[in-house]
Order: C-alpha cells, then sequence, then structure tokens
C-alpha cells in the first residue's frame, strides 16, 4: 500500500504531502482543481514516460516520492538489490528540466525498468484506459486462471514448454550440423593435424626468437670474440702472457704482506686463461654448424603460420582440445540426435497433456467465473447484463492452446458479443469492478488505484459502487478519484483537491469539512 505520497513542482502542484490509510481512500475536487497532477505523480511512480511539461511553470525539477509496504522482495531479488528489513520502501521519481529522468529506490539510482517491476507488483492503476486491458485476451486469460487458482500450473508449463522450445532448437541446430557434417569434420582434422604435426612446445617460440637474433649477429659475434682472443692470448703483448711474467715471488721475498695481491694477480691470470678457452670453444660451435640459421627460421615460420590460423600461441592447446572434442561430437552426432528426438518427443507429449488440463481446468472453472461476475453486475444495476467466457483452440503457446474471450450484452434480447464490440464506458467501468471484486481474494495488488471509474454512471449506480469500493477496500488499500458524494460517503480517509492563485493544493478533510465538501458536490454550498 502507499502509505506517504510526496510531490514538488509537478504541474500545478507546488507542494503537497499526502498521507493515505487502509481501506478506502476517496480524492475530490472541482473539475481543473488539479486531481490529474495527483494521478500522474503515481503513474510516473508506475514507470509512466516523464515529460518535460510535466514541471511546474517557473521551477527546474520535479520529484514524487512514495512511501511503499510491503516489501517487494522478489522484484528486488530479482533486480539484484539489497535493502534493509523495514516496514516502508522509499521511492522516488526526479525530473530535469533538461529532460533527464532519475529513479531512485532507498536513494540508490535505479533503471526505469526497475522501477516498474518493484512498483508494479504492489500498485495497480485502473481507470477509462483500462478498457484497453480489459478487452486483452491475454488479461482476460490471467484473471480466469487466476479465478481457477491455475497460475502455478501456467508457470510450470511455461517453463516446460519453453524447454521444449530450446529443445526444438537444439535439434534443428543438431540437423543443419548433420547437413554439412563431412565437411566439418574434415575441416576439424585438418586444424588438429596442422597443430598435432608442428608438435610446438611451450616456451619454444621465446626460445628459439632468442637463439634467432643471436644467429643473426654471429658472425659480428665471432669477430668480437677473436678480437678479446687476439688482446689475451696473441698479438705482440697478450695479457695472459703478460701476467705470467710478473715477478710476483720478488716481491715476496721482500714483504709476504703482499701475499694477497699476488694471489689475486696468480688467480685472474688462471681465470683469463678459463675465459679465453670458454670464447674460443664459444666461437668453434657458432663456425660450426651454418645452417643453424636457416632450420631456425624455418621452424618460426612454421609457428607463425599456427599463430596466422588459430591465434596465439597461448590458444593453440585450447583450439587442440576443441578440435578433437569437435571430432568427436561429430563422429557420434546421429546418436546426439536420436536421444534429442526422444527427449522432445517426450516432452512435446507431457505439454501437450499438461496443456489439456489447462482447458480442462479453465472450462470447469468460466462458468462459475461467469455466475460470479453476473452477480456482480446485477447488484451494480445490470441485472439484465449477461457475461460469458468463450474458450476456443488456438496454436500452442507458453500457456496452453486456449484463446480466452469475455463476452457480454448488457441488454436483453442482444447477443452476447466481445467487450470492445458492445460495451459502452459506464458498462466497462463497472465491469471492471466486478472483475476486481470477485478477484479480490486473489489478486496481489497491494493498493488499487481507481480514477474516476464511477463517470457515465447514474447517481443510484453510484451508490452501489461506493458501497462496491468499500467491501473490495476490506482486501486491498482503495484510493478512488470521484465526483459523487454517494462514493465519497464510504470513504475511509477523504483527501480536497483544491486550487488557489493557480497553485494546487491537497488537504485531508476532518467530518466537519467532509460534510461542506459533500454540499459543494451537490451543488448546496460552496467551499
Amino acid at each position: 500500500m502507499i502509505h506517504k505520497l510526496s510531490i514538488q513542482n509537478l504541474i500545478l502542484v507546488e507542494k503537497a504531502h499526502i498521507e493515505f490509510g487502509e481501506g478506502l481512500n476517496i480524492i475530490t475536487g472541482e473539475t481543473g482543481s488539479g486531481k490529474s497532477a495527483l494521478l500522474t505523480a503515481i503513474r510516473l511512480l508506475l514507470g509512466a514516460r516523464a515529460d518535460i511539461q510535466q514541471i511546474r511553470q517557473g521551477a527546474s525539477l520535479a520529484v514524487v516520492e512514495a512511501q511503499l509496504s510491503p516489501l517487494p522482495i522478489e522484484a528486488l531479488q530479482e533486480e539484484g538489490i539489497e535493502c534493509r528489513q523495514t516496514e516502508t520502501v522509499s521511492l522516488r521519481r526526479e525530473i530535469h528540466s533538461s529532460g533527464k529522468s532519475r529513479c531512485f529506490f532507498e536513494e540508490q539510482q535505479i533503471s526505469l525498468t526497475t522501477l516498474k517491476k518493484i512498483v508494479g507488483s504492489s500498485i495497480e492503476l485502473v481507470d477509462q484506459n483500462t478498457s484497453a486491458t480489459l478487452c486483452s485476451h491475454s488479461q482476460q486469460r490471467k484473471w480466469l486462471d487466476l479465478f481457477a487458482g491455475l497460475e502455478p500450473a501456467v508457470s510450470l508449463f511455461n517453463t516446460s514448454y519453453n524447454q521444449e522450445l530450446s529443445l526444438a532448437s537444439q535439434l534443428e541446430a543438431m540437423h543443419a550440423e548433420k547437413r554439412i557434417s563431412s565437411a566439418l569434420e574434415e575441416r576439424a582434422q585438418s586444424d588438429l593435424t596442422a597443430i598435432e604435426e608442428a608438435n610446438v612446445s611451450p616456451g619454444e617460440e621465446e626460445a628459439l626468437a632468442q637463439e634467432h637474433h643471436l644467429l643473426s649477429h654471429s658472425q659480428q659475434l665471432v669477430e668480437s670474440i677473436h678480437s678479446i682472443l687476439s688482446l689475451l692470448q696473441e698479438g705482440q703483448h697478450p695479457v695472459i702472457s703478460a701476467l705470467k711474467r710478473i715477478p710476483l715471488d720478488h716481491l715476496l721475498q721482500f714483504d709476504s704482506r703482499l701475499i694477497d695481491p699476488c694471489e689475486a694477480i696468480k688467480r685472474s691470470g688462471l681465470e683469463l686463461e678459463e675465459a679465453a678457452f670458454s670464447l674460443r670453444a664459444y666461437a668453434d660451435r657458432l663456425e660450426a654448424d651454418p645452417h643453424r640459421l636457416f632450420a631456425v627460421e624455418e621452424r618460426l615460420a612454421v609457428i607463425e603460420k599456427l599463430k596466422k590460423r588459430f591465434g596465439p600461441m597461448a590458444d593453440i592447446d585450447r583450439v587442440r582440445k576443441e578440435r578433437r572434442s569437435q571430432i568427436d561430437r561429430l563422429s557420434h552426432l546421429e546418436d546426439q540426435i536420436q536421444e534429442l528426438e526422444k527427449a522432445l518427443h517426450a516432452i512435446r507429449l507431457e505439454n501437450r497433456n499438461q496443456a489439456a488440463a489447462l482447458r480442462h481446468a479453465r472450462e470447469q472453472a468460466a462458468p462459475l467465473f461467469s455466475r460470479a461476475i453476473e452477480t456482480e453486475l446485477s447488484s451494480l444495476n445490470l441485472s439484465q447484463s449477461r457475461f460469458a467466457i468463450e474458450i476456443t483452440p488456438k496454436e500452442l503457446s507458453a500457456n496452453g492452446f486456449d484463446e480466452i474471450s469475455f463476452v457480454f450484452s448488457a441488454n436483453p434480447g442482444y447477443p452476447l458479443l466481445r467487450i470492445d464490440q458492445c460495451a459502452s464506458g459506464g458498462e466497462i467501468s463497472r465491469l471492471l469492478l466486478a472483475v476486481k471484486t470477485v478477484l479480490a481474494n486473489r489478486e496481489k495488488s497491494g493498493c488499487l488505484i481507481f480514477d474516476e471509474i464511477d463517470s457515465n454512471v447514474g447517481g443510484q449506480t453510484a451508490t452501489i459502487l461506493g458501497a462496491k469500493l468499500q467491501a473490495l477496500a476490506r482486501h486491498a488499500q482503495v484510493i478512488c478519484v470521484t465526483h459523487f458524494v454517494q462514493v465519497a460517503r464510504c470513504a475511509a480517509h477523504h483527501f480536497l483537491v483544491s486550487k488557489q492563485n493557480s497553485t494546487t493544493k491537497v488537504q485531508k478533510l476532518d467530518p466537519l469539512r467532509r460534510e461542506e465538501e459533500f454540499s459543494r458536490m451537490l451543488g448546496l454550498a460552496q467551499i
């Protein structure tokens, strides 16, 4: 239900704060006083399209905020929204003069789609435009299923039907794949052969790239090594020979403390000899295999070809596994098709049995629902009217293979016709109320809002409407905009909308002010 509704700078409303109560809440006011602004605010909370023309003249921002209960846990879970456990939740809609509209749930910004899901589960607006809903075969089917208690069964059938569609789609894809399976298997085998023949080991590309760089510069490297060797062992003054000729023992005869530097010089000579040996051996190896560079380049070319075909080397192992799996699957494709055909046949048979069970349940419930609606219509001063539900076959869908049609006749002697072909505005209003009354104990809406549902009806019928709305309010919060005193007198909470100096005001009426408003509505006094 809606506990509080706050409006700021919306149409003619500068600021309004309304605290609705349980039961029947009535809103009255003269034509043009701004009652439509309240309904516009509620429609915005329900996810209606925002328009900068709705912003009050002279303002740059319009805000609508409401406190609701109960907590829409299922909708919040579907949207992945966390919420603290509270008795009420806060929703806000902002319209900026720039044209931007923002939605908030408990100060968390949310999308308009999320707002619709959160509010749609707890508030339902019924107005003259709802006649389109009343004439919808889909909505008529939902109402019949709700009356018959078939919602869980329809939900299960919907899931099973979608599984059938999924299996049929998979089977179609497999048949298409089978038609080209030979070519697919041949291509997969070709890919696998190329990968396995290449037999590239982990890290091989990096090692080859490093070796290629070395071999590409081998000539410069050998020349540099020979230059170093010439300095160490050859030439007029080879370093190693020079070190050997140093009279180290002669120094030690004079001072034994020179033993450390002398030993260091000896070691350096030995180490230089070892280094020269290693350099010569390295240069000999480089010069011993002049064809190695060509072999490395060929191997790198093989790897580059694989990369162009399959992507980075890091993915080659994944591609190898995919191709093996594809070859295995294609080789067993016929077996998989047969298994899938069996599963599809079984679920199709089960779904048609379930659809038949739904039809039987609907056929059983339709006369009961029709009689209940006719009883309500009779009490709404349409005692001569007739109402029935036609169930005709249609192609199987997610809800079964039944087309549900409400047919109606307001006067004796006239045939039953679809509602959109025969019902007037006043009759549609009463028919809507009859449906809502019959389903009062079954529908989940925590708040029903009626926008002048009593239009196009007479005074006597308005009295009955008031009593019906009052009875309906025992099951859910009801908010109703009306021009009839007969309806307003049934209210548990009465709100007056008035316009003062081009600004709309909303006030809750006490018993005395209510009587004054009744007099105004009857044209007996001005409030």
